[in-house]
């Protein structure tokens, strides 16, 4: 950010512009610059989305349960995490639904409960949160709480990669996994060349991600250069070369 609208947003932020809030929050908090960030700035980024979220702004509560959830410049807490998806998911906000599910599927301080996790994946993917939809997917796919339906699961993904609006990691995740289903012909007919586009576009956004400071990327990038090695070498064993 450069050093007069960083004062400008400073200014604005501190007499509660959400749009202000938001920029520092985007600035410091979700992205590799929370590792230099001093102390004293997280911490009033964190009391600017502590007063929003009093006073239901669901973007504060769902941001306030990531920095909790991921330990972003601050103690990891999954029980704070946890308490403020719950309060964003209970005015039915597609990410708060979204993250909550999560907590459930992973067993985020509370006991894994694949039938919560549904019910908020269901919610969320209803809203076309492109998240919901391709955990809803995953439920389908590995069969948890619903019965294992790789059509469905592949529609879901699909739906998703569809959706305009999508973070990198979103974008990567849904790539990855319509890769997984072209290489095996799950929900949708084998294509091996599609399946290599999906996953080099997902590994490409995973790096970067990973050099954002994602260590979750870096872990699924092992399983994105599995699936990459397979279809290579299915590719090659096809025209005998």
């Amino acid at each position: 950010m450069e050093k007069y609208r960083k004062i400008l947003v400073e200014e604005l932020a501190s007499k509660g512009n959400k749009e202000a809030i938001n920029e520092l929050e985007r600035y410091y908090i979700f992205s590799k610059n929370v590792k230099d960030a001093p102390l004293e700035t997280i911490k009033t980024i964190e009391q600017y989305l502590l007063e929003l979220a009093e006073n239901n702004d669901n973007h504060a509560m769902v941001s306030l349960g990531s920095m909790y959830y991921e330990g972003r410049g601050v103690q990891q807490s999954y029980k704070k995490a946890v308490y403020w998806y719950e309060k964003a998911a209970e005015k039915l906000d597609p990410q708060g639904l979204c993250y909550l599910g999560y907590c459930y599927y992973y067993g985020r301080d509370i006991d894994v409960d694949y039938k919560k996790a549904y019910a908020c994946f269901s919610q969320s993917a209803f809203l076309k949160d492109p998240n919901g939809m391709f955990k809803l997917g995953d439920m389908f796919y590995f069969g948890l709480y619903v019965k294992e339906d790789k059509d469905a699961a592949y529609y879901w993904y699909d739906a998703a990669d569809n959706v305009y609006s999508k973070t990198q990691y979103e974008s990567a995740s849904i790539e990855y996994r319509l890769g997984k289903c072209y290489l095996y012909g799950d929900g949708v007919e084998q294509n091996l060349f599609s399946a290599l586009r999906k996953l080099q576009s997902a590994e490409e956004d995973f790096f970067e991600l990973v050099e954002e400071g994602d260590t979750h990327s870096a872990i699924t990038l092992k399983s994105v250069r599995k699936e990459i090695d397979t279809v290579r070498k299915k590719l090659y064993d096809l025209h005998n070369i």
